[in-house]
């Protein structure tokens, strides 16, 4: 752990966020960063002053992230005064009840079943990214969404058919979604919305994966690989909801 808040000395952004607690600018904020980076930040900034830190997050539910950062934040002696989140859930509540951490919520939902961040689920958007020896055309990183026909989604006490009208509403929204996209961006631009210039349009896009023998096309649209999907998704809907 040394090496890394050594590490820290050499960050500009570090170095100014120091500088405006030393001037009496609290409580700071600080952006833009993953949950790992945040809590090497964090840590830092309690290596060097000694001041308890606040844990700010969107939602509590299964607390994956402060799971797997509270270890760290222990074994350095790093003292949480609190946990705020916009939405807590009865499991988050219980979770941190366990882990003797005081919490703070804007909403609280005793019984929440599923959570899900939609860009997530709508493909050339977001997804969880696949290591590749290669990237797909156009420098897109290929990526797996938890929705059918790509992987089976984890969703507990759903039934088949449910799954599949869950699928298809996420592809179709995507699709629809790219096809205004694209009608937009043709009418600004006099030219089509293809893969390889998705990057001007979406932040960070990524492709489904299909593999490493699979490629795309990068002269073509979005919304034709969406299409693609839903036809194979309803290709295989009567097979599989067969004996349910």
């Amino acid at each position: 752990m040394k090496l890394l808040n050594d590490i820290l000395n050499n960050v500009p952004e570090f170095g100014q966020l120091l500088a405006a607690m030393d001037s009496g600018r609290c409580p700071v904020a600080l952006s833009g960063l993953s949950a790992v980076h945040r809590a090497h930040f964090a840590a830092g900034v309690y290596a060097r002053t000694g001041r308890p830190v606040v844990l700010v997050d969107d939602l509590l539910h299964h607390a994956g992230r402060l799971k797997a950062i509270l270890p760290l934040f222990r074994q350095e002696g790093v003292e949480i005064r609190t946990v705020l989140v916009g939405m807590l859930s009865g499991y988050g509540w219980d979770s941190m009840a366990d882990w003797g951490l005081p919490v703070e919520s804007v909403y609280t939902i005793p019984t929440l079943r599923h959570w899900f961040v939609e860009s997530t689920l709508y493909p050339f958007i977001g997804g969880d990214t696949v290591r590749r020896p290669t990237r797909q055309a156009a420098g897109l990183q290929p990526s797996i969404n938890m929705i059918l026909p790509y992987t089976t989604p984890r969703l507990e006490g759903c039934g088949r058919e449910a799954l599949f009208d869950f699928s298809e509403c996420c592809l179709e929204n995507a699709r629809d979604l790219f096809r205004m996209l694209e009608g937009l961006y043709r009418a600004q631009y006099g030219r089509n919305l293809t893969l390889a210039r998705l990057s001007e349009a979406v932040i960070l896009p990524l492709c489904p994966d299909k593999g490493s023998c699979m490629s795309y096309d990068e002269n073509l649209a979005p919304s034709v690989y969406l299409e693609n999907d839903l036809e194979l998704l309803r290709r295989t809907r009567a097979f599989a909801l067969v004996g349910e």
